[in-house]
């Protein structure tokens, strides 16, 4: 399996993108369907997310969401599958198991495949006051 790229996000990005997860669909997939995945843009890419770890603020490892680029069909070079886990593929080496790229999913209606991981990592730090909490601030 390839290393995972990491990027830290916003925790208001972060909550966006561990909205997309989609494991429970994926786990409920009947024959080659299609899994009908949630997505978000995120600084000009489409994700979705198939494992979302949360942890208490100030944890030694931070919440983290397992993310999924998407890319149309015929932007992606490499082998795809519209078997969720493809215990064939698995046994032969062709795919590693939980590792969904390559996967062709569903979103409103659209196919996209599932092209590169990114682990999200919820960065407390990196979080801005909303324009709400900063009025309230100016209140004191």
């Amino acid at each position: 399996m390839n290393k995972i790229k990491e990027i830290r996000v916003r925790s208001q990005d972060w909550n966006e993108l561990a909205k997309t997860y989609s494991g429970l669909a994926a786990a409920g997939q009947k024959g080659n369907d299609l899994v009908r995945v949630k997505s978000v843009e995120h600084k000009g890419f489409l994700y979705t997310s198939f494992s979302v770890r949360y942890t208490p603020e100030g944890h030694a490892f931070p919440s983290s969401v397992r993310a999924y680029r998407l890319f149309p069909p015929a932007m992606f070079a490499g082998e795809t599958t519209t078997i969720c886990h493809d215990e064939k593929a698995i046994l032969a080496g062709r795919r590693q198991r939980g590792d969904a790229t390559g996967l062709i999913v569903s979103v409103n209606g659209t196919p996209m495949v599932c092209a590169q991981a990114i682990h999200f990592l919820k960065d407390e730090s990196l979080t801005a006051a909303t324009a709400a909490e900063i009025k309230q601030l100016d209140l004191f």
